[in-house]
This record gives structure tokens, sequence and C-alpha cells, in this order.
């Protein structure tokens, strides 16, 4: 099977001297990607931005194709993917995560290649949803993902509440559970001291949230990785008043191969999101031995079912959480285990690539 992945801003996962930012959709079309390559009847490849790169690149058994540049005119970078497309020679397509550019390019392909299959990856709880869609990302975005979804050949969901969501608002049926695939490195929970929370610089992610706690508890060891996104005066608001607060580290963009170091040395780490799909940052932590205490966010209830961390609902529960669990050594310790025992049996790639190898099946 010829497989492409459209996911312009994972180039910097083939080569890491690019820095542009990422998520963890990116992250997760790169590593199904790479499981997908391994199977030598496989032709795998991504449809990237320009980052000044080659036209066409080979890494291993991906090859990638360069598209538009962000600052491009929106007509002339459609053209552009559309020849990407094109010269890919994919049978099928993945998309991943909901937006604008997804929606225009994904009804680009149905349109004029009519006869490549449409995979789609629900990327957060809240898509199926259309008044919490079009909150997200505007009405006109979300209008087109309606299509999106009628129109796929396939759509892959992370949790049963996704499908479940999925069935009540759109009356679509799910055509595979792809749970998120995650690096299992070697680590050791001994020593550890923050409290670490990781996140793009959006609203609905609550960043404030983590800097009232660290300005409450100046005991504790605060460390922020929070890049900017695309609206920089919240940034700008987010990073000012982070610099003043003594006990918290605050660091804009940490590349994917230096991030590591970072969960390595956290203690707990933390959530504050109004809404998200299954957090990449979460299994990060999870593969890391670092457990969780969150606002409310539980993909499927995981954290309380498997006790790898604690789930809150108000400001008030997030400090007394927050106390008890820095406090008691012997439940961390048991919730990092627990965590570590969780994504391996879940979240490696063996456990992920049934799942994957089905939903491209069913396509055909």
């Amino acid at each position: 099977m010829k497989i492409c992945f459209v996911s312009p801003g994972a180039y910097v996962f083939f080569n890491p001297s690019s820095t542009h930012l990422v998520g963890g959709a990116e992250k997760q079309m790169y590593l199904i990607a790479n499981f997908l390559a391994k199977d030598h009847t496989n032709e795998v490849s991504f449809c990237v931005s320009d980052f000044g790169q080659g036209k066409c690149e080979q890494f291993g058994r991906i090859c990638t194709y360069r598209t538009f540049k962000y600052t491009e005119n929106k007509i002339v970078g459609l053209v552009k993917l559309m020849q990407a497309f094109r010269q890919s020679g994919a049978d099928v397509f993945v998309f991943r995560g909901a937006g604008l550019g997804v929606a225009l390019a994904a009804l680009l392909l149905k349109t004029f290649l009519r006869k490549r299959k449409l995979v789609y990856m629900m990327a957060n709880s809240d898509e199926p949803v259309p008044r919490k869609l079009a909150r997200m990302i505007g009405n006109l975005s979300a209008f087109l993902m309606g299509r999106v979804y009628q129109l796929a050949d396939g759509i892959a969901v992370q949790t049963d509440e996704q499908a479940a969501k999925l069935m009540e608002c759109r009356k679509l049926a799910a055509s595979a559970h792809v749970r998120n695939i995650v690096d299992i490195p070697d680590a050791s929970f001994i020593d550890r001291k923050t409290v670490l929370w990781v996140g793009r610089a959006v609203k609905w992610k609550q960043p404030h949230i983590f800097l009232d706690l660290a300005e409450q508890f100046v005991e504790y060891q605060f460390v922020m990785i929070c890049p900017e996104n695309f609206d920089s005066v919240f940034y700008d608001e987010i990073k000012q008043r982070a610099i003043t607060i003594p006990n918290l580290v605050f660091l804009g963009a940490v590349s994917p191969d230096s991030i590591g170091a970072y969960y390595s040395n956290a203690r707990l780490y933390m959530i504050t999101s109004i809404s998200e799909g299954f957090p990449n940052t979460m299994l990060e932590a999870f593969s890391f031995k670092v457990p969780i205490l969150s606002l409310g966010i539980d993909p499927d209830a995981i954290v309380e079912r498997h006790h790898l961390g604690m789930v809150v609902h108000t400001y008030e529960e997030l400090c007394s959480g927050l106390s008890r669990l820095m406090a008691d050594s012997v439940l961390l310790s048991t919730m990092s285990s627990n965590a570590r025992e969780y994504v391996e049996r879940y979240h490696s790639e063996e456990a992920v690539g049934g799942n994957i190898n089905c939903l491209l099946e069913n396509l055909s």
C-alpha cells in the first residue's frame, strides 16, 4: 500500500535542525508512519511544509515531499499541496487534527483525486460535537470539517469517548480505535523534584492555572515548557508573568530530542486543559514514570482506573491534590510504576500496530 501522511509541521522529526514548533498530532503521524514503513510492502511518504529543504528527500524508508511555506498565499499553498499529492502517487492519504488547513487540503483531495482514500484521525475529544468544534476553530472551519468527516473513507478515534460522541453527534461509526504510540525510554523514579507542565501557549490549555499554583506553593520547584503558538499577545502575557515567579523555570520551545531530560526530573506532571483528545504529553510523562495531576482530563478514565495519578475538578481540589501527592512518596512511587506498566501494555508500537493495520486493510 502507498500511504501519504499530510502533516506540514512533521518535518522537524525527520530533520531536527528545523526550528518549527510541533505538537502531539505531528509526532503521532511520525510514529505511525515509522511503524508502517517497517513493512516493506508499504511505501510511506509525507507532505510537509517548505523549510528550505529539497523538493523530495529520503529518510530511511520514508520520503518527504516539500509543499508550501506558512507565509505563502493560501491558494498558492493549496496548488503546491495538490502537486505533492500527485507526486507521492499514494493510494491513501492520512490527515489528523481539525482546522481550516486540514479541511481545505482533505476536501481538495476528495474533489480532484476522487479514487484516493482519505483517512482522518481525531485528535480532540470535543471534535465530534459541532458547537464545541466551532468554539475551538471557528464556524467556517468547523463546517468544512463536518464535510471531511462525511467524505472520509475511514475515521480513527483515540478513545471510546470519541467513538460514542462521533456516533451521537455525527451519526458516523469509527473505523478503528488507534491509541497514541509512545517511545518508551529507560527511566528511574529516583530523586525527582519538579512539577512539570508542557503545552502550547493557547488559552484552552489554561497555563495561567499552573502559574497560580507556582505562586501559591513556593516550597516546590515548577518547570513550564510553553512554546508560542499563533497568539503572540497571549504568549507574552504568560511569559512575562512566569519570569517573575522565583520558584518557576519558564522555557519556550524545547526540541523533541531534549525534552526527555525535563520529564526525567519531574516528580509530577500537570494537565490544566479545558479539553484534550489523548494528550501526547500525558503518555510521554507516563513513559518516563511520571504520575499525573489532571484538572478534569482523563481519556476513558484511564488515570483513575489504572491508578496513574489523580483527577480533580476544581482549583481547590487541584491544590489539595498537589499537596498530597508531593508529600506522599510511597503513593507517588506506586503511581509511577503503574504509569510505566500502562504505556508498555497499551501504547507501545506493538500494542497499537494491529489496529493501524486493520484500519488500512478495511479501506480495500
